[in-house]
């Protein structure tokens, strides 16, 4: 599968964090999760648009992701 599909991002409320876990292939298993980004406030939404980038929210506005390699 492409890398795409053996991740997963997502958004805590409490924390603020969005959250980056690696699967395994079979997708059955956790390989890795680590903080890929501190919003400092509720992230209430991730969303992919059609080209993978990926946006979320908070309870003011939407934000566009941008990760560094």
């Amino acid at each position: 599968g492409s890398a795409s599909k053996e991740r997963l991002f997502f958004g805590t409320w409490n924390t603020g964090e969005i959250r980056r876990v690696t699967l395994h292939a079979n997708r059955r298993r956790v390989i890795s999760e680590d903080v890929a980004y501190d919003h400092g406030s509720g992230v209430l939404s991730i969303e992919v648009a059609p080209d993978g980038t990926l946006y979320f929210s908070d309870s003011s506005a939407i934000y566009k992701l941008v990760l560094n390699p």
